[in-house]
């Protein structure tokens, strides 16, 4: 199969790349600027402003659009919401304007699972049947991708997939995942042990393999996906796990929770104390009974990855 990829370059990008040139498709890689590459590339500069892609779509099956504006603590006001604009909703849209007229056959759109909201009382789930709530400019322009999406793609020939993904881990991550792997590798005393929050997440191997599954999937046209590892962790599991296999003593202790938030809120870290102790579970029974789909690799085998 003929496969466009945005965002090819990136994190989740460069995973997906491998594994679809495993499975033998033929791929086209669209990229920011001139790379060297075994595999077919477009320089397309600035997302933002590209608008050739009608020249470029000639016989492609499916389009794969990771590229995003992705959410940036503290992105907020009506400057961010501009930019988020820009690149999430308008570039997605001419993206699929131009799939339709050259008649492409599917069009997976990746999203976030933060258009279902920011966090989950502890024991309940997001499910793909909730009203979105989404929480930021950045939640808020890919609910607003998904809805254009969705209506422009309304009697036509081209197929939708959406899928919300939580956070993304695996080798080469960055950002608060990393940060929270390094503190696991520091081997300090942390006071962890009751923490007792639930999160889901996704390895980002799992989250290529479902990718792939979409592209040949038969039920997956105009259903949106949640997807994950399929077990939710606590704070207190990673770094046990990270040490554990990184060969460290556990050194947790307790400490009342609800102290610890107070402090750390008094302190200025609303936003470590929302990572570290929220909750945020999925509900992917139906992603599982649909595509008949089920997580290959474990938050432990992905960790052993990252930390080798």
């Amino acid at each position: 199969m003929k496969i466009l990829i945005t965002g090819a370059n990136g994190f989740v990008g460069r995973r997906l790349v491998s594994l679809l040139q495993e499975q033998g498709h033929q791929l086209l890689l669209a990229m920011r600027s001139e790379i060297h590459s075994s595999v077919a590339t477009i320089v397309i500069g600035d997302i933002d402003t590209f608008d050739d892609w009608a020249n470029h779509l000639a016989g492609i099956d499916t389009v794969i659009h990771l590229a995003a504006r992705i959410h940036q603590m503290g992105d907020r006001g009506e400057k961010a919401k501009c930019q988020y604009q820009r690149t999430n909703v308008d570039a997605t849209m001419r993206l699929a304007e131009a799939a339709i007229k050259c008649a492409v056959k599917r069009f997976i759109f990746l999203s976030t699972i933060k258009v279902n909201g920011e966090k989950t009382m502890l024991g309940q789930s997001f499910s793909s049947a909730d009203i979105p709530s989404p929480k930021g400019v950045y939640a808020e322009s890919k609910l607003k991708a998904e809805d254009r999406l969705k209506n422009l793609l309304f009697g036509a020939d081209m197929e939708l997939v959406i899928i919300r993904p939580p956070l993304v881990y695996g080798p080469d991550v960055s950002a608060n995942f990393l940060r929270l792997v390094k503190l696991g590798k520091s081997g300090i005393p942390l006071p962890f042990v009751g923490l007792n929050n639930r999160r889901d997440m996704v390895s980002v191997d799992n989250l290529c393999d479902f990718i792939a599954c979409c592209i040949d999937g038969q039920t997956t046209s105009g259903k949106t996906f949640l997807v994950s590892d399929g077990t939710a962790h606590s704070t207190a599991d990673i770094i046990t796990l990270v040490r554990s296999l990184s060969g460290l003593p556990h050194r947790l202790f307790y400490f009342p929770p609800v102290i610890l938030k107070i402090l750390l809120t008094l302190a200025g870290k609303k936003a470590l104390v929302d990572r570290l102790f929220g909750s945020l579970e999925i509900d992917m029974s139906d992603t599982i009974e649909t595509l008949d789909w089920i997580p290959k690799y474990t938050l432990e085998q992905t960790l052993r990855q990252m930390l080798s």
